[in-house]
């Protein structure tokens, strides 16, 4: 099987919106703050974090309680450690199972340590996140953030359709959301 990677450009029905924040072009810059290439502003977002040492040492202290009351690997332990030291946290959030399920939180995850291997591999010490901190409590009933789903579409309307308490990965868009998407306005 031969694969071959195609720039997004030629992938059919990309916005343009997303071409512009790719190419990171004039007409996106006053919405983001930074181009979507993580090396080009890493070292000076970097350098312009500073936290109270008594706050750093408390987290820490937590989190390592935490970690090892988990049975935390020796590298979660170690990640702590740098943590504690100065190290910078890369973290990310997301409303589990919203537009795309349990596993999206998954790759969320994978991404956040793959960009702290990157920092530190370009001399800026940083650790991932640590997976269980998002599953403190097993009980949280995931539908109760993410009640309505707001539809915005071509001509401005909006449709506003409430989410069914159930699990948000097995939700269909219900009748009135399909029919706006359907009606192109």
């Amino acid at each position: 099987m031969k694969a071959q990677c195609l720039p997004f450009g030629q992938i059919p029905h990309t916005t343009r919106l997303f071409l512009d924040f790719l190419a990171y072009s004039p007409k996106v810059q006053p919405f983001y703050p930074h181009s979507p290439y993580f090396k080009e502003w890493l070292k000076e977002e970097a350098g312009a974090l500073h936290y109270d040492s008594s706050r750093r040492e408390n987290i820490s202290a937590i989190l390592n309680r935490q970690n090892k009351s988990w049975n935390a690997s020796s590298q979660t332990l170690t990640n702590l450690e740098r943590l504690r030291n100065g190290a910078s946290a890369v973290v990310t959030g997301q409303q589990v199972g919203l537009f795309g399920g349990p596993t999206f939180a998954i790759y969320k995850a994978l991404t956040a340590v793959k960009l702290a291997e990157e920092a530190t591999a370009a001399g800026v010490d940083a650790v991932p996140p640590s997976a269980r901190c998002g599953w403190a409590k097993k009980s949280y009933p995931l539908w109760r953030k993410p009640r309505f789903c707001w539809v915005i579409l071509r001509r401005r309307n909006f449709c506003a359709n409430p989410i069914v308490p159930a699990r948000l990965s097995a939700q269909h868009l219900p009748d009135s959301v399909r029919a706006c998407l359907l009606s192109g306005e």
